[in-house]
């Protein structure tokens, strides 16, 4: 294995306290690195000591897009933390819960960035420890890359004073990431493992959508352009869950991440698809009232739907044979259509 499997390795444990640090840089600003107290007080954060340390540590040379990925996360969080912070603190409003569902919107860019970097970092884990026979084989040969690397930890070591004396808490993160690179700059005994093949499957909505629609479409009254936005949004969400299953069913490195992208492609449409919906539904239970209001008490309703008797039965038999036949579109329309007729006057 070359120096770049070999470091690689603890990638994803460097990505996955990149969410710590921001917890940890909303906490507190009295943050200690290396003793130095005023490193704060001058205007650093904790993230950019953080990145300091990833620079110091070249993910970027190892894995490609990795410092985007912890940026794109750390901002993502920031955003969620501030909008559940201001639910808490401020109490619901309708603004706020808005910008609740917006800020999960990160999940599709954390995701289409990040996928590859801690997928890689994943093989690249279970190949570089599957190398050793146990913890002291592995302690033995990092040893050995210490004995072999003096002099450059030399120079390292010698930075970090430098910099610690100097109140440079920077160039301190810096030499640290310098320093974890070069503890595993060492060659292990090759050994090559197989990755666990993944699988994944999402429930199908397809029926629920094929019913509202043909429910929609039956009852003839509920029309409104927030009702069609709302379906519009709601196809996108069935039709994401299908292709993620479709590329899951593939069963291959590139058909799972090819369906992990599709499913997050739906936390960037949650907040439009909450607003259609929302007003759709306003609009539905609008008409609906206007028709039950035609009607001077709920007898004249049963009145007026015996005499559309012979009509509601054969749409009430035609929604028993849809439904045996799992054909949820035509058992929403003719339920739509007996709604339509249990209202319908003239």
């Amino acid at each position: 294995i070359k120096m770049k499997n070999v470091i690689v390795a603890l990638l994803a444990i460097v990505l996955l306290t990149s969410t710590f640090s921001v917890v940890e840089a909303k906490k507190t600003q009295k943050a200690r690195l290396f003793g130095l107290e005023n490193s704060f007080k001058s205007g650093l954060t904790f993230i950019e000591l953080f990145d300091s340390f990833l620079d110091g540590f070249e993910v970027n040379s190892l894995v490609a897009n990795s410092t985007d990925c912890v940026h794109k996360t750390e901002r993502g969080y920031a955003d969620v933390y501030e909008a559940i912070n201001h639910l808490i603190h401020r109490g619901w409003t309708w603004e706020n819960h808005l910008d609740l569902l917006g800020s999960m919107g990160h999940v599709t860019p954390i995701t289409r960035t990040c996928f590859d970097v801690t997928v890689g970092a994943r093989e690249q884990i279970n190949s570089f420890f599957g190398n050793f026979d146990g913890f002291i084989d592995f302690a033995s040969q990092v040893r050995g890359g210490i004995i072999t690397n003096a002099w450059e930890w030399y120079t390292i070591s010698s930075a970090l004073v430098s910099a610690i004396q100097n109140n440079r808490p920077k160039e301190v993160a810096f030499q640290a990431g310098r320093g974890l690179k070069l503890l595993f700059k060492f060659n292990p005994r090759l050994n090559t493992q197989n990755v666990a093949e993944l699988e994944a499957s999402l429930p199908s909505l397809r029926p629920l959508e094929d019913f509202m629609k043909g429910f929609i479409t039956g009852s003839r009254v509920f029309d409104s352009e927030n009702i069609r936005n709302c379906v519009n949004e709601t196809e996108f969400l069935v039709a994401s869950i299908e292709d993620a299953n479709r590329e899951f069913s593939r069963r291959t490195d590139a058909g799972f991440r090819a369906g992990v992208f599709e499913v997050a492609d739906i936390f960037e449409r949650l907040k439009p698809l909450y607003l259609w919906c929302y007003d759709g539904t306003n609009d539905v239970v609008r008409i609906a009232t206007n028709m039950y209001n035609t009607f001077n008490s709920p007898i004249d309703i049963v009145i007026n739907a015996a005499r559309n008797g012979p009509a509601i039965s054969a749409a009430a038999l035609s929604v028993w044979q849809a439904f045996r036949n799992e054909n949820w579109k035509t058992v929403g329309e003719q339920s739509g259509y007996i709604f339509f007729m249990v209202f319908k006057t003239g």
